[in-house]
């Protein structure tokens, strides 16, 4: 799988946020990603925020990193932002605007979400021509079966 560099203007996301780590998630008595997703459907985001619209994802923003991807980030489960409000109990963040590399996949999930992060995982450890960012990086689902993933970069 080939990243492919895009290049982003800012976008703001609304939803629910979480703090965790990757060693927080990997036990299930600490944690939060998948009932942050249960929240997300049972309280019904994406109908609350886009209504009708088709075109409008469910998007996980990773931001807040502590470090890199072995500190705490902040995960927001939402969409893109249709306007200026944000409903009560739910949070608001906005993308950097700038490079991404971009992971692409389809097929039915998880298996294609573990597949696309094995790429990304991939990518990076092989001295690759940028490094990442850690400011904002996000996943994106535009159909059931179809995952993009955009991570920030910067060039070596």
């Amino acid at each position: 799988m080939s990243p492919k560099l895009v290049t982003l203007e800012p976008m703001r996301i609304v939803g629910f946020e979480v703090r965790t780590s990757v060693r927080e998630e990997m036990a299930p008595h600490t944690a939060k990603i998948i009932k942050l997703w249960d929240r997300f459907k049972k309280e019904q985001v994406r109908e609350r925020i886009c209504g009708e619209n088709p075109t409008c994802p469910p998007v996980a923003l990773f931001s807040k990193y502590e470090s890199d991807y072995n500190g705490k980030f902040s995960l927001l489960a939402g969409v893109v932002a249709q306007g200026d409000d944000v409903p009560e109990g739910m949070t608001s963040v906005t993308t950097e605007g700038g490079q991404y590399l971009l992971f692409s996949g389809s097929g039915p999930m998880p298996k294609v979400w573990f597949s696309v992060w094995q790429g990304v995982t991939e990518y990076f450890s092989k001295k690759p021509q940028y490094k990442r960012a850690y400011t904002t990086d996000f996943e994106i689902y535009p159909a059931a079966d179809k995952l993009d993933i955009h991570i920030s970069v910067q060039p070596l």
